[in-house]
């Protein structure tokens, strides 16, 4: 259940594989890394990543890690996404030589934080109080000769009236390990851009079976300031796939909870003269 309330909350945000593990039972905390029972993705230049799966459950959280793990030694590159890793489970400073010691310590310190949420809550309230939950998964997207894009769903819960998530991908150059996305593009404040962006908005919300027929009803959709042609850009950079940028709102950036994390893919052919002499080169364009 609560994997598929992820992929819905994500709403095709991003294409992201997540772990199936098994239920191994309240309070139980398991992990799955050797080579036996992890996966160990090795092909051809391919950057080489161990699907590292940690869990721990109870009644007061369940709390769930599926990280791609850099394992071989690609100097920059690989040093890049750990430390990416590292940051976005909340500590970019630490050790980590030891990636499922790493993951396990972060684990037990988001239990020891949702544990006295949950303390202070239940202080609070007289009904009794749900499980909280965290799930964090890191994943590989997509990977070519130039650059590898990881894809990262973050699902929290807190007890309120439903939970929240984080859907993004993030690219990085195989030449010197730099994370990529906006930086790639020129003139994104131009009419000509924008109009790229409206036009992916027209584009999710029929995807998801919403007729719009004008900008006016477009931007009824949205709960930004200003008119349809100042939308504002992602928040997050957009990142690369084999069929162009994918830009992604996060939930309430742009739109109501309903309307989940607005994505839309603008194809190379579109976006190729808002490119970089640097991402030409990269894309070979």
């Amino acid at each position: 259940m609560k994997k598929t309330i992820l992929k819905g909350l994500a709403l095709g945000c991003i294409a992201v594989v997540l772990a199936c593990n098994g239920n191994k039972g309240k309070g139980a905390e398991s992990s799955a890394n050797s080579t036996e029972d992890a996966a160990i993705m090795n092909t051809g230049d391919m950057l080489r990543l161990d699907s590292i799966g940690l869990e721990l459950e109870d009644s007061i959280a369940e709390i769930h890690y599926t990280v791609f793990w850099p394992v071989s030694d690609k100097g920059v590159l690989a040093d890049s996404i750990r430390r990416f890793i590292a940051k976005t489970v909340g500590d970019e400073t630490a050790d980590l030589t030891d990636a499922k010691a790493f993951l396990a310590k972060r684990m037990q310190a988001k239990y020891k934080e949702l544990k006295d949420e949950y303390a202070e809550m239940s202080s609070e309230v007289e009904f009794e109080v749900p499980t909280m939950e965290y799930d964090c998964n890191i994943t590989r997207e997509t990977e070519t000769d130039q650059y590898i894009t990881l894809a990262t769903l973050i699902y929290e819960y807190h007890g309120g009236a439903h939970g929240g998530a984080l859907g993004i991908s993030s690219t990085f150059s195989k030449a010197d390990g730099r994370r990529m996305g906006y930086n790639l593009l020129k003139n994104t404040d131009s009419e000509g851009f924008r109009k790229l962006i409206k036009e992916g908005l027209y584009e999710y919300f029929s995807s998801n079976d919403v007729e719009i027929k004008n900008d006016e009803q477009l931007l009824d959709m949205l709960t930004i300031e200003g008119g349809i042609d100042q939308l504002p850009l992602p928040f997050y950079d957009p990142w690369l796939t084999s069929e162009g940028f994918v830009f992604c709102y996060q939930q309430y950036e742009i739109a109501p909870y309903a309307m989940g994390m607005p994505a839309f893919t603008v194809s190379y052919e579109k976006i190729l003269p808002y490119l970089t002499d640097e991402a030409k080169s990269l894309l070979k364009l």
